[in-house]
């Protein structure tokens, strides 16, 4: 038998919504950023997290990463962002996120598959692996066909389902 649990009521969701909440509420009432997060000690970073998700803050670049969300080849859902260091710089490593869990690509992965793409320009791109042996490729190939990179066969843009109407090339 396990030893009892020490905390067994312990809802991470409900603490998060709750946190999530005071945090949005001190800062109508501030309108500061910098104030709320030194009155919950936590960093201006980790506030304006809290607030973009309660949907409370936005701006250029939080309505743009917004935007990035995507389905991916298979038809299910995930998004994207650049990985930020702990000095506030970006790092060469994108950060895919597929709801419970996350993956992280490498630069190298990225570049790889995008300059495989621009040797492929103006092919009808099938499949994901058509691009090479790349690891994280099918959550690439998704990215390539929104910017515009790559062209692919109707019925995997429908899978895609990219906002924004991009027609893709007849099979």
């Amino acid at each position: 038998m396990g030893r009892t649990r020490q905390y067994p009521v312990y809802d991470a969701e409900n603490i998060m919504k709750k946190l999530m909440d005071a945090v949005t509420e001190s800062y109508e009432e501030t309108g500061e950023i910098k104030i709320t997060a030194e009155e919950f000690s936590l960093s201006a970073l980790k506030v304006r997290k809290l607030l973009i998700t309660a949907g409370k803050y936005h701006s250029e670049v939080s309505d743009e990463i917004g935007r990035l969300f995507v389905e991916g080849a298979s038809g299910l859902p995930f998004s994207y962002m650049l990985k930020v260091g702990h000095d506030g710089t970006l790092n060469k490593e994108l950060v895919v996120n597929r709801r419970q869990e996350s993956k992280t690509l490498a630069w190298s992965s990225i570049k790889l598959a995008f300059d495989n793409a621009i040797k492929m320009q103006g092919e009808v791109i099938e499949r994901p692996k058509a691009l090479g042996d790349i690891r994280g490729i099918s959550y690439i190939y998704p990215m390539l066909y929104r910017f515009g990179i790559i062209d692919v066969p109707e019925k995997n843009a429908g899978k895609m389902q990219l906002k924004g109407g991009r027609q893709s090339k007849k099979e």
